[in-house]
């Protein structure tokens, strides 16, 4: 890939001395991206991919008063997609958002509860006219001289959650959400060879939004020594929107569509941090972390779904010196959709050490390692992992200087 990206951003904050209103927040960005890939072959770029757009979003803080905080907001989006080439997969779109929110943050002595909705309105508009169809786009049933080139869509979110703090070192939570995503270009039009990820995608132009239900409980202990957090998660999709792979091979290929199912997911994450050592030099650090996922749809396993991961990490925190050694594994993936490959689990070791060899001046040097052994590693989350292990062995030198 040739990559090249311009990007401008403007972010403000004003206060504001009277009324219900205490600040007022701007951010606008504005991005033109453009990404070739290049046949190593031959040398030269097969597809270019064309992206320009501006983003911006204002957010009225309102004044805290006793057990109150709030925040209102307004979020657009315009953007122009755009491929070139003879193995463009998706034809030009034209992308336009519009959302309005509110958080509201409500405390009752130990009690809490917080509050979020969200409105959002998505356009998107395709050039279709005189587009061909590929034979696994017709074999699914696609038909792009008759297909519509805009869709519309609506979507509203919400959550509520309540919280109590039965003693200082204690954090108790639990949320209820309630979510809508549009699909996007690529999941609507796609039709093609994707080089990226080495496959032939397939959209669905009929695509409705994604529907999600939700329910989060989260553990939270903090001490001076001790750090605990939990959360365990639930999430019932109407409508989940899933890559699949077909079976089929075009082109030399393999084919994937994009399909639209119910779908039942449950995680579980945890860290733990324990102080170990405390000193005039600095201290010392331990930690574990794991995390574990697993998702049922009506065609049964979801794809590119990973296995369990377990972290375990000894660190030094000094005002000069800081140091640490991680240790990471992840478990075999043997639980797969339909035409997906199993996946051996791998563990990885990885180092880091920043020095900030002069007092009070903000100069750091680092020295990070990755993957030290030179472990396999494939992730099952990669369209490519049958073909393309992750980096190797890496270290990297860096010299840092904040103001």
């Amino acid at each position: 890939l040739h990559m090249k990206q311009t990007r401008w951003d403007l972010r403000g904050e004003t206060p504001v001395h009277d009324g219900w209103i205490e600040k007022v927040r701007l951010a606008v960005g504005r991005a033109d991206y453009e990404h070739a890939e290049i046949k190593i072959e031959e040398g030269k770029a097969g597809t270019r991919f064309l992206s320009d757009g501006t983003e911006g979003r204002v957010e009225l803080v309102m004044r805290g008063s006793p057990g109150r905080q709030g925040a209102f907001g307004l979020q657009a989006l315009t953007r122009n997609l755009e491929a070139i080439g003879e193995e463009a997969f998706i034809p030009g779109v034209e992308i336009n958002e519009m959302g309005a929110f509110t958080l509201q943050r409500f405390e009752f002595g130990k009690f809490g509860l917080d509050t979020g909705l969200r409105i959002d309105a998505r356009e998107l508009r395709a050039e279709l006219d005189g587009r061909e169809t590929s034979t696994p786009g017709l074999e699914a049933g696609l038909d792009w001289s008759k297909t519509p080139d805009t869709r519309s869509f609506t979507n509203v979110s919400a959550s509520a959650g309540a919280f109590w703090r039965p003693s200082d070192p204690l954090f108790l939570a639990l949320t209820l959400s309630l979510s809508g995503r549009a699909p996007t270009e690529f999941e609507l039009f796609a039709d093609g060879p994707h080089e990226g990820t080495g496959t032939w995608e397939v959209g669905d132009p009929t695509l409705s939004s994604e529907r999600a239900l939700s329910l989060e409980a989260t553990l939270r202990w903090t001490s001076d020594a001790t750090r605990i957090q939990a959360h365990v998660w639930t999430a019932r999709y109407d409508g989940f929107i899933e890559e699949r792979p077909t079976g089929e091979v075009y082109d030399d290929l393999p084919v994937f569509n994009f399909r639209q199912t119910d779908a039942d997911f449950i995680g579980f994450e945890i860290e733990a941090v324990q102080t170990l050592l405390t000193g005039a030099e600095g201290r010392l650090l331990g930690s574990l972390s794991g995390d574990v996922v697993r998702g049922d749809t009506d065609l049964g396993a979801p794809p590119r779904i990973p296995a369990f991961g377990v972290t375990g990490e000894l660190s030094w925190e000094s005002e000069t010196l800081d140091a640490s050694v991680e240790l990471r594994h992840v478990g075999d993936q043997t639980r797969t959709a339909p035409f997906e490959i199993e996946t051996d689990g791998h563990t990885a070791i990885n180092a880091s050490l920043a020095w900030r060899p002069l007092a009070d001046t903000p100069v750091t040097v680092s020295l990070r390692g990755r993957n030290l052994t030179d472990a396999e590693i494939r992730e099952h989350a990669s369209y490519l992992k049958d073909i393309a292990p992750s980096p190797g062995r890496s270290v990297s030198l860096g010299l840092a200087f904040t103001f």
